[in-house]
């Protein structure tokens, strides 16, 4: 109970040796307090250099409509050849907000849960920097900052994006170049006469 805030600091390896010398990813779970409390995950990329890019994915659990409840793995994006390892994953449950925090370098992923949903992407509140926030419908919302690549990606159902480009990060340092953010909205293809919408206010 309370309101309560779990940090998350990854470094470059992130696992554990069981039995040794066999390398397992990390797994975490986190349990925030009841329901209409302001519990907070936040997984802080930043301290890590800006060549070990890494792939981020937040999605919410299909067929569960518990609104404070998701997952976040990360995965190697270095292009190198562990490309697509499996780094740590996190299940969190009571949780009401979730913040992301980037090296620069770094890709983020949200995953819907398969329904029909509405999705807002729009400026957030600060983190670090300013910060972009994703929030389908009235699920824990996801605020990130310092990723180089966002995309939004409909897994299933008819959905509606309302992008509101106004104060979302448009540009991430990495090292000492900058880069222009890359928002990337992926629909359903879904059979039937309904589609997908996307809407820009």
């Amino acid at each position: 109970e309370g309101d309560d805030s779990f940090t998350v600091v990854p470094n470059l390896s992130y696992t554990v040796l069981v039995p040794d010398p066999v390398a397992v990813p990390v797994q975490i779970l986190v349990q925030g307090g009841g329901p209409g409390g302001s519990d907070r995950v936040l997984v802080d990329d930043s301290a890590l250099p800006a060549n070990a890019p890494r792939l981020y994915n937040v999605s919410y659990l299909s067929g569960n409509n518990q609104h404070d409840t998701g997952e976040i793995n990360a995965q190697d994006n270095s292009g190198g050849p562990n490309q697509g390892n499996f780094l740590f994953g996190l299940t969190y449950e009571g949780v009401e907000q979730v913040q992301m925090v980037g090296s620069g370098d770094d890709t983020l992923n949200v995953f819907d849960d398969g329904a029909n949903n509405t999705w807002s992407l729009a400026a957030g509140p600060t983190v670090v920097l300013e910060s972009g926030r994703v929030q389908i419908d009235d699920r824990a919302p996801v605020d990130f900052e310092s990723f180089r690549r966002v995309k939004l990606e409909n897994r299933g159902g008819v959905d509606r994006f309302e992008v509101s480009p106004d104060r979302l990060p448009a540009i991430v340092q990495s090292g000492n170049t900058s880069f222009a953010v890359e928002y990337v909205v992926v629909g359903s293809d879904t059979a039937g006469l309904l589609r997908d919408v996307l809407a820009i206010e």
